[in-house]
């Protein structure tokens, strides 16, 4: 693991294997951790960087809240350090908000984007408060706060219990100060369907058949929102599709990148 000094956090993130270089951002409330299979399945064909949000995984937490635009510049100064200038993204759920703003901010960095369960759409102003309660709550140390449970399809929870133990020791491994910021963040976030119909790029859409937080509409709207996207769907899972279907993530993901 390496760190980079940004703004008072240091970013924590890894770097494995050599060719295509590709950027993986991690949802809420995991750890770049989640990426591990993707890893291990890529690496001997391209080169996998994993990035760790700040408050998030081995990252520090440092005063917030953390919009997206500011994990996006954390994301460039990780590049900067590693000595990157263009590269493929993909984001899971928070990451692909992520990863959009970072299209916004520095397009020229941009070779592909792949958003995996994630949405274009602002919050509501419901779920907007739903957040800002959720990180009062947190900040009173409430890690009841988080739940994981959603995010499975029906049942996988039980059917995966593997799964939802890493799920889970990703999230009480998150210092509670940080995902409380990250709350706070997330529900300042922007609409960018405006910069989605500019990426005139290779986009990668992947949908969980049973997600229950991105219902399947909404992933349809999104792929139909940039010029060069490609919509595909993991059948058998929720919201944690690069952990439910690893596999079937991995060889999407492989193919997004010309793999051979």
């Amino acid at each position: 693991m390496m760190q980079v000094d940004v703004d008072g956090a240091k970013i924590a993130y890894d770097v494995n294997g050599s060719g295509t270089p590709v950027v993986f951002l991690h949802g809420y409330p995991l750890s770049r951790a989640m990426w591990d299979a993707q890893r291990d399945a890529l690496i001997t064909r391209a080169r996998v960087i994993r990035i760790d949000f700040r408050g998030m995984g081995s990252s520090t937490t440092a005063p917030g809240p953390y919009l997206m635009e500011s994990l996006a510049a954390d994301v460039s100064c990780v590049l900067d350090a590693i000595g990157i200038e263009r590269v493929s993204i993909a984001g899971h759920s928070m990451g692909g908000y992520v990863a959009m703003a970072f299209a916004r901010m520095f397009t020229e960095r941009v070779e592909r984007l792949a958003l995996v369960c994630s949405r274009l759409d602002a919050d509501s102003q419901s779920r907007i408060t739903e957040r800002n309660r959720m990180a009062d709550q947190l900040e009173a140390g409430e890690i009841t706060a988080v739940n994981i449970a959603g995010m499975f399809a029906n049942a996988d929870v039980h059917r995966q219990p593997d799964v939802a133990a890493r799920a889970l020791k990703m999230v009480q491994g998150n210092d509670l100060r940080g995902l409380a910021q990250m709350q706070r963040g997330l529900a300042l976030r922007v609409d960018s369907s405006d910069i989605a119909a500019e990426l005139d790029l290779p986009v990668l859409i992947i949908g969980g058949q049973l997600d229950h937080m991105v219902p399947s509409t909404i992933t349809q709207e999104m792929a139909q929102a940039f010029p060069q996207a490609r919509l595909d769907w993991c059948e058998a899972s929720g919201h944690l599709a690069p952990m439910e279907e690893p596999n079937r993530v991995s060889a999407l993901l492989a193919d997004w990148l010309g793999l051979k």
